[in-house]
Formats: structure tokens, C-alpha cells, sequence
């Protein structure tokens, strides 16, 4: 992602639940994409058509808000 994360102006975003991951592969036959879910006591890996589809809509909605990096002021 060349974009920072949204500023804290905007308030609350839909990626403030946990850190995540989206993993895509060349072969989606092959290896089907794959969330990785971080946080301070576990991790996870979801590969449900669903759950894949959840992260994919956190992750465009994160970057409608986003700021492109070359703009961003700490």
C-alpha cells in the first residue's frame, strides 16, 4: 500500500478492528487467497470465500480514506 493510514480527523475506520493481511498467489486454482489476522494474543488464518471477501471491502474502504504518502503529514 504506497498510502498512509487514514488520519486521525476522519475518526473511526473499518480496519481499526485488527491488523490484517490479505495473501494473493499467482495460481488462485492452485492457492486460493488467504487473510492473516494479527494481534497482541493470537493469530489467524481465514480462507473462506466470505471471510476473503469481508477483508477485500475493509481494505477498499481503508484506502478511499487513506492519504496518499507523498501528502502525508506526521
Amino acid at each position: 500500500m504506497t498510502r498512509a493510514p487514514p488520519p486521525l480527523a476522519v475518526g473511526a475506520h473499518a480496519a481499526m478492528e485488527s491488523a490484517f493481511v490479505i495473501l494473493d498467489f499467482p495460481d488462485p486454482a492452485e492457492d486460493p487467497s488467504v487473510v492473516y489476522l494479527d494481534s497482541p494474543s493470537s493469530a489467524a488464518y481465514l480462507q473462506k470465500g466470505v471471510e476473503i471477501t469481508r477483508y477485500e471491502t475493509i481494505f477498499r474502504l481503508v484506502c478511499c480514506q487513506a492519504v496518499p504518502i507523498l501528502e502525508y503529514q506526521p
